[in-house]
């Protein structure tokens, strides 16, 4: 008999530290078209969230509020995790920090995807609070996208 492995329907947390601002960021990455869904809806307002445009991909949102992450998650801080430590991103980062993010983010969405060994793949972003859930399941409106090239 072949029993298959069923993989659990639970987002993926990769951790990514970014030397410019000193800080490891958390990203969550969807497996399947509901659960990209479910982390849009877990997520705040100001996280960032990532996607391949224009093809059926896993969504990424990068977590800049890890407050409210962890008040989601039972409020469980782990001091083990030194990523845990920052509160809200956004406040002190200039521009060019702010686009490591996004790097990032957009290096995790391709490597996830179909796409993962394509050149120049379109990615776009923009704040969960841009992002809404349509009535089909793991399809989403945006507005105020960017994109960048990775």
């Amino acid at each position: 008999m072949n029993i298959k492995s069923v993989k659990p329907d639970k987002m993926r947390t990769v951790t990514r530290y970014i030397p410019s601002i000193g800080e490891t960021i958390l990203f969550k990455i969807g497996r399947n078209a509901k659960n990209n869904i479910e982390i849009i809806e877990e997520s705040h307002p100001e996280d960032i969230w990532f996607h391949v445009s224009e093809e059926s991909s896993c969504h990424v949102i990068a977590v800049m509020n890890l407050e409210h992450y962890n008040t989601i998650h039972n409020g469980v801080y782990d001091p083990e995790k030194p990523y845990l430590r920052y509160n809200f991103i956004p406040e002190h980062l200039t521009k060019k920090q702010f686009m490591h993010i996004i790097k990032q983010g957009a290096l995790l969405c391709k490597e996830y995807s179909k796409c993962k060994s394509k050149k120049n793949v379109e990615i776009i972003y923009t704040n969960v609070e841009n992002v809404t859930p349509t009535n089909i399941v793991g399809s989403v409106t945006t507005c105020k996208t960017k994109n960048i090239v990775i």
